[in-house]
């Protein structure tokens, strides 16, 4: 089952909003919603002392309303597939923003999802309990809590929702992290982690691996999910390919392509909600994927991939 966490301002709740209003009406500052933002809230609001007091505020008030209208069913769904999901939120500098968190959690009507709640004080702190948590899916609002994450979990998604990103407003050249404006990407990431567990979990029993359903590196998604196991690449295909016609190679950026997954060690079917064949194969003379690069590593098609491989 996939465990995913979520951070709980600018990702859950809109604070955005509440902000805007504040500024305006305690300084006179007249700015959008995007413009107090997590990561661009400095360029906009050079004040130090201005800003401290708005996020007080808005940390420290209820204000309760849903960045996304359709959460809930998205939570729903996620919980159908049996995810464990989490809040882990820096609402925990004080004791009042810590409860006041818990008011709009309740007043929004969604603690019945998760498994667990967590406040923390600092970025910091939230990076290492995501570690701890042993999370496979985060989303944060803030760039630098999902660098932070980026060679520690399988999907660290950063939440842009106002598109800042694809409109140049906010710089982000890192390659190994997911961006969206749209909670709804979350089932499709959940799926591909369902997929590799459960394909996991056959190849153990037939005693063809013997590491833990949650102990594997994700390679990539182009054209196919591959990820590594326990020194093998296990390979789940799409529907558009087969094993016959797709085992010998997956990126055509690879050298000595017809070798790389010569050896298959065992092959098979996995279902959820339909069928995808899966391979295990044996890397030979030493060759890996884990550092090649690739042109169209970007965030942004990777996570059009994940979605292009589920929906197919």
């Amino acid at each position: 089952m996939a465990r995913i966490g979520f951070d709980l301002d600018g990702v859950i709740n809109d604070n955005a909003l509440f902000k805007c209003g504040k500024i305006k009406d305690i300084y006179g500052i007249h700015l959008e919603p995007w413009q107090l933002t997590s990561n661009v809230i400095n360029t906009f609001v050079p004040d130090k002392s201005i800003r401290h007091d708005i996020n007080n505020l808005s940390a420290t008030t209820t204000h309760p309303q849903l960045v996304n209208k359709n959460l809930s069913q998205i939570l729903q769904q996620l919980s159908d597939y049996e995810a464990k999901l989490y809040i882990i939120s820096r609402r925990g500098k004080s004791d009042n923003g810590s409860k006041v968190a818990r008011d709009i959690i309740k007043e929004l009507n969604i603690e019945k999802f998760f498994d667990e709640i967590i406040f923390c004080e600092t970025d910091n702190e939230k990076v290492e309990l995501i570690k701890q948590k042993n999370l496979d899916i985060f989303v944060d609002d803030r760039l630098c809590v999902i660098e932070g994450l980026q060679s520690s979990i399988h999907f660290p998604v950063l939440f842009d929702e106002y598109n800042l990103i694809k409109k140049g407003l906010l710089n982000c050249n890192n390659k190994d992290i997911f961006i969206t404006n749209d909670l709804n990407s979350l089932l499709n990431y959940a799926k591909v982690i369902s997929l590799i567990e459960n394909s996991v979990d056959i190849l153990k029993s037939k005693g063809k691996i013997n590491i833990s359903a949650n102990h594997y590196k994700i390679v990539s998604f182009v054209n196919n999910i591959v990820a590594k196991i326990d020194g093998f690449y296990l390979k789940i295909y799409n529907n558009n390919s087969t094993i016959r016609d797709n085992e010998l190679a997956l990126y055509n950026k690879v050298k000595n392509e017809t070798n790389l997954f010569k050896e298959i060690i065992y092959t098979g079917t996995v279902k959820f909600g339909k069928n995808y064949q899966f391979a295990l194969f044996k890397p030979i003379d030493g060759q890996t994927l884990d550092k090649i690069s690739y042109d169209d590593k970007q965030a942004e098609t990777i996570a059009q991939s994940v979605y292009d491989f589920i929906n197919c």
